[in-house]
């Protein structure tokens, strides 16, 4: 097994993630979010603090419905507020779906946070009121629950400032659903 290094994930708070953990801790399930990953290490923001070398299974749910279940040990905590910490695993084994998943979660993410997305999807985007602020580091996005349709999302939960995205729409599914392009693409490149 190789050490986990922090260096290799020392942005784990300032990218933002909707890619879902779950594991358990004797019988009790927690949840948690995937802030950052590398080859051997996650860094996920949860509420629950788990002692040091504790060993885990992790669960985290992919687009294919399939459930990826990564052994891992933890290693480190940093409280983030008074009730969220970012808890680091060390991932026992990377094996070649793990390493698959973790390319394809940092795939086209740069140092600094930001998100890329095509030059053909940024000139589709016409009717952006925020200047793009989504591929920023502070970023402040809806909460996407599937695709529709092959270019549409529906949303999960709304942003305050996005109340008035002429992107979003109320469809006649009694749900919200947002056709932004740019969106579209950060939600099919880095699954969130």
């Amino acid at each position: 097994m190789t050490s986990c290094k922090y260096s290799e994930i020392r942005n784990c708070n300032e990218i933002s993630s909707k890619v879902n953990a779950r594991y358990f801790l004797g019988n009790f399930l927690s949840l948690g979010t995937v802030k950052n990953i590398s080859g051997h290490c996650i860094c996920i923001n949860t509420d629950m603090c788990i002692p040091l070398g504790s060993r885990i299974e992790l669960l985290i749910p992919l687009k294919t419905k399939h459930v990826l279940s990564v052994p891992v040990s933890v290693w480190r905590f940093e409280n983030t507020n008074s009730i969220y910490a970012t808890m680091s695993v060390e991932v026992f084994n990377p094996f070649k779906e793990y390493l698959e998943f973790a390319g394809s979660f940092n795939r086209n993410r740069t140092s600094n946070g930001t998100l890329e997305v095509s030059e053909e999807t940024l000139k589709q985007t016409t009717k952006c009121q925020l200047d793009f602020k989504c591929l920023t580091g502070n970023r402040n996005m809806c909460l996407i629950d599937r695709p529709v349709n092959g270019n549409g999302l529906f949303i999960k939960e709304r942003r305050d400032n996005m109340q008035n995205c002429p992107y979003s729409e109320f469809s006649e599914l009694s749900a919200y659903v947002c056709n932004c392009p740019t969106r579209y693409e950060i939600y099919t490149r880095y699954n969130m």
